[in-house]
């Protein structure tokens, strides 16, 4: 069982919360009991040479434009041109991921409500193997550079005008009654470099506000 690695924009968070299991750490692997299945030919579609990207002027104008430039199929295309991308179409994507490891023999495969996921591999499957094939199907199926249009989904829903990361995590962490008001935006960036903040990474509340600092502690 593998969970999908943290999502790249969000890392001041994901500092503080590596050392918890229950979203960044990884679980135990489980194995099918089918060996022979024969995986097919892998099939790539990456940007053309010299094709344009469109002009995206969101907030997240420059990771979607990243996104369109690493993209490895037409869906992924689709779905960035116009600059949103929906909960159907990020339902298309993991479909994709799923067809993908499907056709190599894994089973099981789910996904959880923060982007992570599970599968189970084929039994006699090493560590490397499974890991260069989920790589692969993540490579195909949401483009290269750990599947960058799949992570934007989660990234654009939990900062949409990408306001400061700092920011939003302090103003949530004073909502929860985890740090005084008089707590900074550069005591935070300070303690996650540190790993030593005035708060429970393990706690709800944190975990809370890292996945929703936006809308956590506000009812």
């Amino acid at each position: 069982m593998k969970i999908l690695r943290a999502i790249a924009g969000l890392m001041v968070a994901v500092a503080l919360t590596a050392c918890t299991t229950t979203d960044a750490g990884s679980a135990t692997e489980s194995k099918d009991t089918d060996t022979s299945h024969t995986a097919p030919e892998i099939v790539i579609s990456p940007l053309p040479d010299g094709a344009q990207a469109p002009t995206f002027t969101s907030a997240w104008a420059s990771e979607f434009e990243a996104a369109y430039r690493g993209s490895t199929s037409d869906l992924q295309r689709t779905i960035l041109a116009d600059e949103t991308i929906t909960d159907q179409e990020l339902a298309a994507l993991q479909d994709a991921f799923t067809t993908c490891l499907s056709s190599r023999g894994y089973t099981d495969i789910s996904f959880a409500s923060n982007g992570g996921f599970s599968e189970r591999a084929p039994a006699g499957t090493s560590d490397d193997d499974e890991n260069a094939t989920v790589q692969t199907c993540e490579d195909i199926a949401w483009g290269s550079q750990g599947g960058l249009t799949y992570g934007l989904y989660f990234e654009v829903a939990r900062n949409p005008a990408r306001q400061d990361e700092s920011e939003i995590m302090v103003a949530c962490l004073v909502r929860q009654g985890l740090v005084d008001p008089s707590y900074t935006a550069e005591d935070y960036v300070s303690d996650s470099a540190s790993g030593a903040p005035p708060f429970d990474p393990a706690s709800v509340e944190f975990r809370e506000c890292n996945a929703n600092p936006l809308t956590a502690g506000t009812r």
